[in-house]
């Protein structure tokens, strides 16, 4: 297994990264000594996460700021029938003091059907696509006693049976390592071991078995910190139907509008929507739910009422980050599109876009909170597509002075206000528009936004499949690794 430094999803893993050759002192500070060779590879060794799983040489070598997370993968032979095996997580330390760092947390990679029969997935891993499922999933594991028990990790070739253990087998565990804010740079050796004993053979002693394979990994903690505060939302939307289809005990009997942490039948839904909202903005992503709403009500006669009461109690602990350890809120969240929004007149959806965006800007949300445009057909909008997209943007953003939209419109495609159509979108009013950033090879050089003109905000989107000019449509943990270096 490889360590994957600094990289949090599945995917072509970063290189292994080398112990620095001197510390920061200068040149001539003293090399840490190397780590002994791996003992009992085919019982504990370190793995390259992909569809063809082999062994790299040991020892295991990570770095990582304070603050950050590393990875690493172990593949682990499970014991045979009647014995009992245990892992033992590691405990780094450097001359005697111990690393300060977050408990290890583990989980089970399982293998999940993927189709790779696609171009993209051959040219950005040269693998075959014979292959059917390939390990996406990560199962937690309770790793809170420093142990994990091999005996009861779940079978590889049954991934979705939880009474199907996995006996004398290959299998392989992600470990994630959290340094502390308040670790000491410098290098740590550590390392894993694989314990096995009899089924009830009896110790004469309270001494642990002797492990019978180890793999030490050192860890390099750099002298700087990772900021808590995001500078790149990488965002995918939750759909409704989803959640049902996980969890239909919990969300089959619940409309999303009237989701709320005082009733006690949404109490689960709730407590699940916690849970993976948190998940996500832990490990630097963001989950959306385009379904949670207001309860709207449209009088006859009369402005449209909004009741926020159940929605800001919902989401309020989101957007201001006190439901997270690190209190820093979600750096977007869409203002929400209520359930058929387009059948209603066009001045009542105004009504309704007016009072929510007045609302959220109350709250100090609306900075991260655009209206979201989407259309139906898929690939890029047509001629007609982007005249009707600007228009109905037109429309939201006279709603309120602040407010942003989001449109599926590259720069050159977004239609604005002229003498033959005052509809379409006021050029004053271009700078609280974001567009999809074009692609960089299909851009076309001969049409540039108006330098007398705010420059929209771009944003990726990666919901389109198949071989179409856009920046990260299809993308893989690659590409994001090359928004990020643009990002910065």
């Amino acid at each position: 297994m490889t360590a994957l430094a600094g990289c949090g999803m599945l995917g072509t893993p970063s290189p292994v990264t080398a112990p620095p050759a001197a510390a920061a002192e200068g040149a001539n500070a003293p090399v840490a000594p190397p780590l002994p060779a791996i003992d009992r590879p085919e019982l504990l060794s370190a793995v390259e996460l992909s569809s063809a799983v082999t062994a790299l040489p040991s020892p295991v070598a990570l770095s990582a700021g304070r603050s950050e997370w590393v990875n690493v993968v172990l593949r682990v032979r499970t014991p045979a029938a009647g014995q009992r095996g245990k892992l033992v997580l590691p405990k780094w330390s450097q001359n005697g003091q111990a690393l300060k760092s977050r408990p290890v947390r583990m989980y089970q990679v399982l293998p999940m059907p993927l189709d790779v029969n696609r171009a993209g997935y051959v040219r950005q891993t040269g693998q075959s696509v014979a292959a059917e499922s390939l390990p996406r999933a990560l199962l937690p594991i309770d790793s809170s006693t420093g142990l994990i028990d091999l005996t009861k990790l779940r079978d590889p070739e049954r991934p979705t049976d939880p009474a199907a253990t996995a006996v004398d087998t290959d299998v392989l565990l992600w470990a994630d390592i959290r340094v502390s804010i308040e670790a000491a740079p410098g290098h740590y050796d550590g390392g894993f071991a694989w314990q096995s004993d009899a089924a009830g053979e009896k110790r004469s002693d309270d001494k642990a078995p002797e492990p019978k394979a180890t793999l030490p990994v050192g860890l390099d903690v750099a002298d700087f910190v990772l900021p808590d505060d995001r500078h790149l939302n990488m965002v995918a939307d939750l759909p409704w139907e989803r959640l049902r289809r996980l969890w239909p005990e919990r969300f089959e009997a619940v409309r999303p509008q009237l989701l709320s942490r005082t009733d006690p039948d949404s109490a689960a839904a709730v407590a699940t929507l916690d849970g993976l909202v948190a998940l996500a903005q832990e490990n630097r992503v963001q989950v959306h739910i385009p379904r949670l709403q207001p309860v709207v009500k449209w009088p006859v006669n009369r402005p449209v009422a909004v009741d926020w009461t159940d929605y800001d109690a919902l989401v309020g602990p989101w957007l201001s980050g006190q439901a997270f350890p690190d209190r820093v809120p979600l750096g977007f969240w869409a203002l929400p599109r209520i359930d058929y929004l387009s059948n209603v007149r066009g001045e009542l959806q105004l009504q309704y876009y007016t009072a929510a965006a007045g609302h959220f800007d109350q709250r100090d949300w609306l900075r991260v909170s655009p209206v979201i445009l989407a259309k139906d057909s898929p690939g890029r909008a047509n001629v007609t597509e982007r005249l009707l997209l600007s228009a109905e943007a037109s429309r939201v953003l006279r709603a309120h002075p602040r407010v942003r939209v989001r449109v599926p419109l590259e720069p050159a495609e977004v239609q604005l206000a002229g003498d033959n159509n005052a509809e379409l979108i006021d050029p004053t009013a271009t700078g609280r528009l974001n567009t999809v950033a074009p692609g960089l090879i299909s851009e076309s050089a001969l049409r540039q936004w108006p330098a007398n003109l705010d420059r929209p905000k771009n944003w990726l989107r990666t919901d389109l499949s198949g071989l179409i000019p856009y920046t990260g449509a299809g993308g893989d943990e690659a590409d994001v690794r090359v928004w990020a270096f643009a990002a910065f």
